[in-house]
């Protein structure tokens, strides 16, 4: 029975990967990943947020969390206005939303709501 299940999981995923949402997404991350200026601002946004973690964990002045914090958001509104990363976010979304009806239809059959079942 578990090699049955096995093998309809992995046709699950292939079947997932031939959706036009997963191939959208992975055009999306391919570019994302691919522009140098996007990249550029996720490293100096990762930088940022690390200087932020040390500054908190060093009980550095409040002043300085401050100044980091207004860094931190001033590179992610920029980054966050390129159209590679707003066009990612966005394929990003719709293959969630796709995988949640995918997983709604899975518990219907099942009778169960696993992302409510645990609480």
């Amino acid at each position: 029975m578990t090699d049955k299940i096995d093998e309809l999981a992995e046709e699950l995923g292939n079947e997932i990967e031939q959706l036009t949402e997963y191939q959208e997404f992975l055009t999306a991350l391919e570019a994302y990943e691919n522009h140098d200026n996007a990249q550029e601002l996720l490293s100096n946004l990762r930088r940022v947020e690390n200087k932020l973690i040390s500054a908190h964990q060093n009980e550095e002045p409040h002043e300085e969390h401050e100044e980091l914090h207004d860094e931190y958001e001033e590179i992610e509104q920029e980054l966050m206005e390129l159209s590679v990363v707003s066009e990612y976010y966005d394929t990003v979304e719709e293959l969630e939303e796709k995988l949640s009806e995918i997983n709604n239809t899975i518990s219907e059959d099942l009778r169960i709501d696993f992302a409510h079942s645990v609480e």
